[in-house]
């Protein structure tokens, strides 16, 4: 995907079908569907999930009106609905426009649509930078997206019409959970 060009998607609508076309490409792998609770940007909540038991993978997307923005928690093994779960790594964005926001769509001159993510890991872990990230993630490169004006970075997770969409997401949020976990292996040798 070296040298690809991509800009950003911020009309509303066009945000909106690109998230009903993901959700729709990845219900086509084998999965069961239900709901559990989940911490996330607007504290624990319900949310709806698919639950890939092939792939020991689950994924979520809601709309949080008060935060403007897509909810799309992602996570490793079997989500307990009887407890609160946590995400492994977030693909959120933002209802229309780009507003800093981890997950994003970005298109090419061929209109492929792709999922986005800043690099943004998140969580409560110190050290949790872009560009500690990217130290982590040798070997896979950002990518210059054009909004509004503006060159941003982003690494590509998938063209959501990949037919390795649901391996492109998994591989990606491996990276992010590991190198939480590498950072909080870090903090632990130190004390």
């Amino acid at each position: 995907m070296s040298g690809i060009k991509l800009s950003g998607i911020t009309n509303e609508q066009k945000i909106q079908d690109a998230i009903k076309l993901l959700y729709a490409n990845l219900s086509k792998y084998p999965h069961e569907e239900f709901e559990i609770i989940c911490g996330g940007p607007a504290g624990k909540q319900p949310i709806e999930i698919c639950y890939s038991k092939a792939n020991e993978f689950w994924w979520g997307t809601k709309v949080e009106e008060k935060k403007h923005q897509y909810w799309n928690p992602v996570g490793f093994d079997y989500p307990n609905p009887d407890l609160i779960n946590s995400s492994d790594c977030e693909f959120n964005c933002a209802l229309k426009d780009f507003k800093g926001n981890a997950g994003f769509f970005g298109k090419d001159t061929r209109s492929n649509i792709y999922l986005l993510h800043s690099g943004k890991a998140g969580g409560n872990t110190t050290g949790t930078t872009i560009e500690a990230f990217c130290e982590f993630y040798k070997g896979s490169d950002r990518h210059q997206v054009l909004i509004d004006g503006e060159t941003i970075n982003f690494f590509i997770v998938s063209d959501i019409n990949s037919n390795d969409l649901l391996d492109n997401i998994i591989k990606y949020a491996k990276a992010i959970f590991d190198f939480k976990v590498d950072l909080k292996s870090k903090i632990s040798d130190k004390k």
